[in-house]
């Protein structure tokens, strides 16, 4: 299957140093696990679309409830 080729080179290049990885979603872990490759990434996130919306550099609405509730 063509994920598990990309998940394999993703994180041989890991590995190697040669990239930084970061993935997110329960749907991509399953199949980053399924690979075999998960655990060889920088980093993995099940949050999915909150996390997605973090890396876009939105803020992240559970912290904003928390800072706008001591205030």
């Amino acid at each position: 299957m063509i994920l598990d080729i990309v998940a394999e080179a993703a994180a041989e290049l890991t590995a190697a140093g040669k990239i930084i990885t970061v993935a997110g979603g329960g749907d991509t872990v399953a199949a980053l696990n399924a690979a075999g490759a998960a655990g060889r990434l920088t980093y993995v996130s099940t949050a999915g679309g909150a996390f997605l919306e973090w890396l876009e550099g939105k803020p992240f609405r559970a912290r904003q409830k928390t800072s706008n509730s001591a205030e």
